[in-house]
């Protein structure tokens, strides 16, 4: 039995890989109807008012919001429409078994419809630690016991994180299962997110992602608008929505039938 459980840890010891539940920002383009051409220009568009945004994103497509769901979709011209304008399709979302038979033929992920995953989108499953849990393998040694395979947990619920300094470009600040509160600035090319609300005491700049794990009670409060994007629960807005009104405000974001709303504090 001992030559058994050594055997076992010395594989886990020289293996060459691990799987562990990640956390990974990801947009969803949702179609609504098939014309190509004018989806081609739209998207071209839309890349183009912001050009640091997109650049090599990857991104789902949802089928789930198609005018007409059954249709033949051609996705060999839809995915090289997205790659031209330099965004990447990794999955599919939603569609018929047939339409989820074509994207895979061609390279791309299945992820269930949102209806078909307990109301939990497929933004929040891949924009949260997979089930809300990280899970990694290790191997412990014990003075007291021969050496065991364990595995451990990070616990779903924590307090509200709480960050004092100033979040810079190129970090990342996650408060996983509760509030982020950030009492400084939140600079160009940072990013912050959260299971719940978001405090920033402070400008805004980079992106805000709100709602992860609670996209009804979500909100997103800020001393200085100036973000490149903001989003509650999977619905977002970019700076050039922005702009308009409230820029450069202190304002309170929140999402309303699906669409985020911005009131001046």
């Amino acid at each position: 039995m001992t030559e058994v459980i050594d055997k076992e840890v010395k594989e886990a010891v020289n293996q060459s890989f691990q799987i562990k539940g990640g956390m990974v920002t990801l947009m969803v383009l949702e179609l609504l109807y098939i014309d190509y051409r004018r989806f081609a220009q739209e998207l071209q568009k839309k890349v183009a008012s912001a050009p640091n945004l997109f650049n090599e994103t990857p991104i789902i497509i949802s089928l789930e919001k198609l005018d007409h769901p059954s249709e033949y979709l051609d996705f060999e011209r839809l995915i090289e429409i997205c790659r031209s304008n330099d965004l990447v399709p990794i999955a599919v979302r939603g569609g018929t078994e047939g339409q989820s038979q074509q994207a895979q033929v061609l390279g791309l992920g299945k992820i269930p419809s949102a209806t078909k995953s307990s109301g939990k989108s497929a933004q929040e499953q891949l924009l949260r630690d997979t089930s809300a849990r990280s899970i990694n393998e290790s191997v412990e040694t014990s003075a007291a016991n021969s050496e065991t395979l364990t595995l451990e947990t990070t616990p779903k619920f924590q307090s509200t994180k709480i960050v004092r300094q100033p979040v810079r470009s190129g970090q990342r600040v996650y408060a996983r299962g509760g509030d982020l509160i950030v009492l400084a600035s939140v600079g160009d090319g940072a990013e912050v997110l959260a299971d719940g609300n978001i405090h920033i005491y402070g400008s805004l700049r980079g992106r805000a992602i709100a709602g992860i794990e609670d996209k009804d009670n979500a909100h997103i409060f800020c001393q200085s608008l100036e973000a490149s994007l903001v989003s509650i629960g999977g619905v977002y807005m970019l700076d050039e929505d922005m702009r308009a009104n409230h820029w450069k405000d202190s304002v309170h974001i929140h999402l309303d039938n699906e669409n985020l709303h911005i009131e001046k504090l």
